[in-house]
């Protein structure tokens, strides 16, 4: 639960008004070692009621070891999105798989690709949108 105050106009700074309580709720069940040593799945549900939006979602994440040094994470979600103060209904999909290969102790090289499709609905107006990303990095625990 949360709450932001108003705040008055100031130094040409337009106030803001209060969102008024804003409510979230969410659960995860977690396992490991569920197929092989060292796999992870996650279920997560969330909820949330606020000033400009109500929104529920559903997402699975796993991570599983195909080697000792080698391991892939992919991951799906799902999201619903009803607006309150604006009129909209919003549908959305999301999936991602990242790879991590150890290279050396504490030293890492990660990789990830994935995506968003999005359907909107306005008062007279509907878009779809893909968004996509990609990323190859190193990562260093210490």
């Amino acid at each position: 639960m949360s709450h932001f105050s108003s705040t008055e106009s100031s130094g040409g700074v337009l106030a803001t008004p209060s969102t008024g309580i804003d409510y979230f709720v969410s659960a995860r069940l977690t396992g490991s070692s569920l197929i092989k040593e060292g796999d992870l799945a996650t279920g997560i549900l969330r909820y949330s009621d606020t000033s400009s939006s109500r929104r529920c979602r559903a997402d699975v994440r796993t991570r599983y070891p195909i080697t000792r040094k080698f391991r892939v994470s992919p991951s799906i979600g799902a999201e619903y999105r009803t607006g309150v103060t604006t009129d909209f209904t919003e549908r959305a999909l999301n999936g991602k798989v990242g790879l991590d290969y150890s290279l050396f102790k504490n030293v890492y090289l990660e990789a990830e690709l994935g995506g968003r499709y999005t359907l909107r609905d306005d008062t007279g107006s509907s878009s779809k949108t893909l968004d996509t990303f990609a990323f190859v990095g190193f990562r260093i625990d210490f």
